[in-house]
């Protein structure tokens, strides 16, 4: 039988030059991973919707901050968990929203955004990947592929956008 490791890795997003980058980097091999497809625009202002406000959250606010040209819209439904989160880092809020009963103000979110990082529970990346899919809005998860998102992974390559989980 086959043994498996847990492998840590960062998503880093980077703007040179005006063409804005993403990578995963295994943190114990340096050497960056280029995503092929554009995830975030060129434009000035980079922003990120982060979904969720749990243990995993912290270590992707705190990075994406490092960089002064990224705003980070963080959603929860756990008001003091968000605005704890928020208190800490730059450029970033929160927003008070619970996805399963107030799609359309996530919705709006995902459309005024450039990338989606959702750290919800699995269950719930198949509806936010919808929205993603007709927004435009590329999407980053940290769960495994379910059939379900297999299925909106396709599509969203219809639409020249990312979709990337584990």
């Amino acid at each position: 039988m086959a043994s498996c490791r847990a492998v840590p890795s960062v998503l880093l997003v980077t703007s040179r030059l005006n063409v804005s980058r993403v990578f995963l980097r295994n943190l114990q091999n340096p050497k960056p991973f280029r995503i092929s497809n554009r995830l975030m625009s060129s434009m000035d202002q980079q922003r990120v919707l982060v979904l969720g406000s749990g243990y995993v959250s912290e270590p992707v606010v705190e990075y994406l901050t490092r960089e002064n040209n990224t705003h980070i819209t963080l959603v929860s439904a756990v008001k003091t968990e968000a605005e704890t989160l928020a208190d800490k880092y730059q450029n970033t809020q929160a927003v008070i929203l619970d996805v399963q009963q107030q799609q359309q103000d996530l919705e709006k979110l995902v459309k005024d955004n450039h990338l989606v990082i959702s750290l919800l529970p699995y269950t719930l990346h198949p509806l936010v990947a919808e929205m993603c899919i007709r927004q435009k809005t590329n999407m980053v998860t940290a769960s495994y592929k379910t059939p379900a998102m297999a299925q909106l992974h396709n599509r969203s390559g219809n639409h020249k956008m990312s979709f990337m989980g584990q």
